[in-house]
């Protein structure tokens, strides 16, 4: 008789004080350096149940851009790709459908390098902490444009509590060092896989960036906004 599965992991109360930055994170001088560090980070609950580790795919120095999409699970272990399953199908159309673009010249990253069947929303320290280890990872590929999939995305990387609806739609400006981008914000993949006019609204917001992007650098913003701010 096969062993039953886990069950999905459940953060703890998570009202303990958030831990700044570590050194690590701001002095990793490349990728590289960057994933191994994380790959012993300890700071959040999620660390003590992660069932593996996924750091980021795509093209390291300069994509066009850089998808920040929910956090993956062991499927996502299990398959050696993610996001996984029919999620990972809906987003490789998109970005063939309505970018042009091989996902080679684009780069992919979980909000949560942890791998972890989450039930639940992410915890607020883990939001946090990989805020900065996914903010410093898009300094360091220096993507034109960051765009966070569904509501953990977008809160690591805008580091608010705000819902998603009332972040969607809403250009934010990203910046570190010499690195200039915008973020934007959209559904989530498995909310698009489940309902099809999110989908849809979904591929209205991708399209307007995808055409964006054909534009030279520093090119007007794609969206108007009255909401722009520089991430911390």
């Amino acid at each position: 008789m096969e062993p039953e599965e886990p069950p999905p992991f459940e953060a703890p109360a998570d009202n303990d004080p958030i831990p700044g930055p570590p050194d690590w994170i701001a002095g990793a001088a490349d990728l590289k350096a960057l994933e191994l560090a994380a790959r012993a980070c300890d700071m959040c609950p999620l660390s003590g149940a992660k069932k593996g580790f996924l750091f980021g795919r795509g093209k390291e120095s300069g994509p066009a851009v850089m998808f920040v999409v929910a956090p993956q699970g062991k499927a996502a272990v299990k398959e050696g790709a993610f996001p996984a399953g029919k999620e990972g199908a809906l987003l490789s159309k998109m970005i063939a459908g309505g970018f042009k673009l091989e996902e080679s010249e684009l780069f992919v990253t979980p909000a949560v390098k942890c791998a972890v069947d989450l039930k639940g929303p992410l915890p607020r320290r883990a939001r946090v902490c990989c805020g900065y280890i996914t903010a410093r990872q898009a300094e360091l590929l220096a993507p034109r444009a960051v765009v966070a999939m569904g509501p953990d995305a977008a809160r690591v990387m805008s580091r608010t509590d705000k819902p998603l609806g009332l972040l969607r739609g809403r250009l934010r400006k990203l910046a570190a060092g010499q690195w200039k981008a915008w973020l934007w914000t959209t559904y989530g993949l498995d909310r698009m896989c489940a309902k099809q006019g999110v989908k849809e609204d979904a591929w209205d917001d991708l399209a307007a960036l995808a055409q964006w992007l054909r534009q030279p650098p520093g090119a007007p913003q794609p969206w108007p906004t009255g909401n722009t701010a520089t991430a911390p």
